[in-house]
């Protein structure tokens, strides 16, 4: 099978928190660059960053200085991140076997669950503790899916994911608040990539 393709979401409005998720400085970065590292700590492939008009500047001059990382915009974010995957497919030009996707905001993942994740042959996602968590894998028939879903449908309505058992504790941290930062921090301190 092919090697994924990494969409990183990072278009939301982030009404709650205040400020760009993106954009929250962790370990002297802003957290989109701290995602980008540690995907590239396992491999090369190509990531797209799918995210707001308002931080493509931001963006644009986060990502020089990475090799094959791209962004593309969302002008319609409030339609739901089925939305924003469907206008990342658009920029690939060959028939994808295999999409990664991460939110920008919930990056408690570990290595090892993502190379676990890389390795699987159908859609799947990490589980603590009997809850699904990020990053998704979508394979086949499932980014089809995807690509004729109306942009508002939630992907979980969409298609069914096999779901593997992790012992990740940030798995299901979900930056949405200010003391959701302090803990992200935590998590990055923590980090090995």
């Amino acid at each position: 099978m092919a090697d994924p393709i990494f969409i990183i979401l990072a278009a939301g409005k982030s009404e709650r928190l205040g400020e760009p998720k993106a954009l929250v400085e962790v370990c002297e970065r802003p957290l989109i660059a701290l995602q980008i590292e540690r995907l590239r700590s396992i491999s090369e492939f190509q990531i797209i960053i799918v995210t707001l008009k308002d931080l493509e500047d931001d963006i644009d001059q986060i990502i020089e200085i990475y090799e094959n990382v791209e962004y593309c915009i969302n002008d319609f974010p409030e339609k739901g991140r089925t939305g924003s995957l469907q206008i990342a497919m658009n920029l690939l030009e060959n028939d994808v076997e295999k999409l990664i996707v991460v939110p920008v905001d919930r990056p408690g993942w570990s290595r090892e669950t993502l190379e676990h994740l890389i390795r699987k042959d159908h859609s799947s996602c990490p589980t603590k503790d009997s809850k699904g968590g990020h990053p998704v894998m979508i394979v086949g028939n499932d980014i089809d899916i995807i690509k004729k879903a109306q942009p508002h449908e939630p992907l979980n309505s969409l298609f069914k994911t096999n779901r593997f058992e992790v012992n990740d504790s940030y798995l299901h941290l979900n930056i949405d608040t200010k003391k959701d930062i302090d803990t992200l921090r935590e998590f990055a301190e923590s980090l090995d990539y």
